[in-house]
Protein backbone atom coordinates (compact mmCIF):
# COMPACT_ATOMS: atom_id res chain seq x y z
CA UNK A 1 0.00 0.00 0.00
CA UNK A 2 1.24 3.61 -0.58
CA UNK A 3 -1.27 5.79 1.33
CA UNK A 4 0.69 8.67 -0.16
CA UNK A 5 -0.03 7.76 -3.70
CA UNK A 6 -3.68 6.59 -2.56
CA UNK A 7 -5.35 9.49 -1.07
CA UNK A 8 -4.52 13.02 -1.21
CA UNK A 9 -4.94 13.38 2.53
CA UNK A 10 -2.33 11.53 3.78
CA UNK A 11 0.25 13.71 1.80
CA UNK A 12 1.94 16.51 3.26
CA UNK A 13 0.91 20.44 2.37
CA UNK A 14 4.28 20.01 0.04
CA UNK A 15 5.16 17.04 -1.64
CA UNK A 16 8.25 18.19 -3.95
CA UNK A 17 10.71 16.22 -6.30
CA UNK A 18 13.89 17.58 -7.71
CA UNK A 19 15.57 15.87 -10.30
CA UNK A 20 17.36 16.16 -13.66
CA UNK A 21 19.16 13.09 -14.52
CA UNK A 22 18.31 10.59 -11.90
CA UNK A 23 17.86 7.56 -12.75
CA UNK A 24 16.45 6.62 -8.84
CA UNK A 25 14.28 9.22 -8.30
CA UNK A 26 12.21 10.97 -10.88
CA UNK A 27 9.80 13.35 -12.06
CA UNK A 28 6.04 12.13 -9.90
CA UNK A 29 3.95 13.80 -11.33
CA UNK A 30 2.32 10.44 -12.32
CA UNK A 31 0.92 10.09 -8.58
CA UNK A 32 -1.63 12.84 -9.32
CA UNK A 33 -4.96 12.15 -11.16
CA UNK A 34 -4.97 13.84 -14.39
CA UNK A 35 -7.86 15.72 -12.99
CA UNK A 36 -7.26 16.77 -9.72
CA UNK A 37 -7.61 19.97 -8.28
CA UNK A 38 -6.01 19.51 -4.83
CA UNK A 39 -3.62 21.77 -3.58
CA UNK A 40 -1.24 18.71 -2.58
CA UNK A 41 -0.35 17.99 -6.07
CA UNK A 42 3.52 16.77 -6.89
CA UNK A 43 5.69 19.75 -7.75
CA UNK A 44 8.72 18.60 -9.73
CA UNK A 45 11.44 20.83 -9.28
CA UNK A 46 14.54 20.17 -12.16
CA UNK A 47 17.67 20.88 -10.40
CA UNK A 48 20.22 22.74 -12.96
CA UNK A 49 23.21 21.65 -10.49
CA UNK A 50 22.47 17.91 -10.42
CA UNK A 51 24.19 16.73 -13.70
CA UNK A 52 25.87 13.95 -12.86
CA UNK A 53 24.63 10.49 -14.25
CA UNK A 54 24.06 7.94 -11.59
CA UNK A 55 24.81 10.66 -8.82
CA UNK A 56 22.38 13.17 -9.59
CA UNK A 57 19.92 10.99 -7.18
CA UNK A 58 22.35 12.70 -4.07
CA UNK A 59 23.92 15.64 -5.60
CA UNK A 60 20.79 17.84 -4.65
CA UNK A 61 21.87 18.02 -1.20
CA UNK A 62 24.89 20.31 -1.46
CA UNK A 63 22.99 21.82 -4.21
CA UNK A 64 20.98 25.38 -3.70
CA UNK A 65 17.61 24.55 -4.49
CA UNK A 66 17.44 22.21 -1.90
CA UNK A 67 18.18 25.38 0.57
CA UNK A 68 15.80 27.58 -1.24
CA UNK A 69 13.33 25.19 -1.81
CA UNK A 70 13.67 24.47 2.65
CA UNK A 71 14.10 28.06 3.00
CA UNK A 72 10.60 29.04 1.28
CA UNK A 73 8.65 26.20 3.22
CA UNK A 74 9.41 27.53 7.01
Amino acid sequence: MQPLIQDYKYRPDQWITSTRRGLISGYLDLYDLPDSTSSKKVTNLADPEATTLLMAHTEYWNNSLLVKTLYNAL
